[in-house]
This record gives C-alpha cells, structure tokens and sequence, in this order.
C-alpha cells in the first residue's frame, strides 16, 4: 500500500497490487470469454421468451442492467478484509482488473452503452475470443 498527498486533511492510499501474467493467464482467458458467452446466452434467453420489464425507477436499459450486474460478484473493499488473499503467487488478476478487461473488450458492452470508439472502455484494439 502506497500512501498519496493528503486530500481534504485525510491521507489517500492507493493499494498497488502485481501478479504474474503467465500465471493468471487462464483466469483471464476464462473471465474474457464467460462474459461474452453468458451475454449471448441471456440474449437467447430474451429471444426466446421475450425482453423482460424494465424496473421501476431504474433508468437503465435491461441489457446495461447485464453489465452492472455481471460486474458485481468481484467488488470488494479491501480495507473490509484483514487476510487479503491479493498475493503474487494467486492465479487470479486483480478484481478491478478482471471486470474491467473483459468488458472493456466486449463489442456488446460497447454497443449497449454507447461508448465511442477510441474511449477508455471501447479500445479500437480488442481482444476477441469467441465472441
């Protein structure tokens, strides 16, 4: 953990966290090619039923709604966990980076939500597998 400049009288720490590529290699291989799979799967499962309802107060669109929620089960604080297990032996990538890198090369994310091509979460260069 790094700590960075104070900001507003708290100091901001900044946890920096490596890992061995070749290692995690096969998780982020997994991670890139499950997210596409179960898009298309939900997709089929729309088709074949029909799109389902929007939820109140919600204002995003059923399938931004896939996103947010395919993006959820890595979110964690590591502050909240006395034996993060974030080593440089884990075959698991970063959380921020396993949700990040899938999506971020997805077509169908791009698509649903807008992103111009060229922008942070809708590289030019993408890593397509299976998709």
């Amino acid at each position: 953990m790094a700590e960075t400049p104070m900001e507003y009288g708290t100091p901001i720490y900044v946890y920096v966290f490596q890992r061995n590529g070749t290692a995690t290699l096969e998780e982020n291989l997994s991670d890139v090619i499950g997210i596409n799979l179960a898009y298309k799967a939900y997709q089929r499962w729309v088709t074949r039923n029909r799109p389902e309802s929007m939820l109140p107060g919600v204002k995003f669109t059923t399938n931004q709604f896939f996103w947010i929620m395919a993006s959820t089960y890595l979110c964690h604080d590591p502050n909240l966990d006395e034996n993060d297990t974030c080593k440089n032996d884990d075959r698991h990538g970063i959380s921020s980076f396993r949700v990040v890198g899938p999506i971020r090369n997805s077509p169908y994310f791009a698509k649903d939500w807008n992103c111009p091509v060229g922008s942070r979460m809708n590289p030019e260069d993408k890593c397509l597998i299976l998709t």
